[in-house]
């Protein structure tokens, strides 16, 4: 089965998007913490967009599946499940200063492993070799 580029590109970008609006839920994070209180709304509907850009992410990945051998696949998928959790313990942390407390760990998580994705994304050299169309 031949992997069309373009969606390759596709995943690289989402990929991208989703480490940066990550950094940004944690910028809006500390500031609706400390300084404007209003944030907290942009950051529960960031939550929502990042969700749906998972879910876009992990059909990407699927659809991709050849050129990244399954690996972006399962990646993806654990950050889908991720993403459902601190949405979770992002509502739960409104009652419950425990789940606030695993929010921003997990949080913090969410960012490495959505960054180190983007970025074996942009190097594997197999979807390298399919951008070229030399695969």
């Amino acid at each position: 089965m031949d992997t069309d580029p373009r969606l390759i590109r596709g995943f690289q970008l989402v990929a991208g998007l989703i480490a940066l609006l990550i950094l940004v839920q944690a910028t809006l994070a500390g500031q609706f913490t400390y300084k404007e209180p209003d944030l907290k709304n942009v950051h529960e509907i960031m939550g929502n967009v990042l969700f749906m850009l998972a879910i876009v992410q992990l059909a990407l990945a699927w659809l991709t599946r050849d050129a990244w051998r399954y690996r972006m696949v399962i990646w993806s998928a654990l950050v889908l499940l991720l993403i459902v959790a601190q949405i979770g313990l992002g509502y739960g942390g409104r009652e419950n200063l425990d789940s606030a407390a695993i929010h921003i760990p997990v949080g913090v998580f969410l960012f490495a492993l959505s960054s180190i994705i983007a970025m074996l994304s942009a190097i594997d050299e197999r979807a390298k070799t399919i951008l070229r169309g030399t695969g």
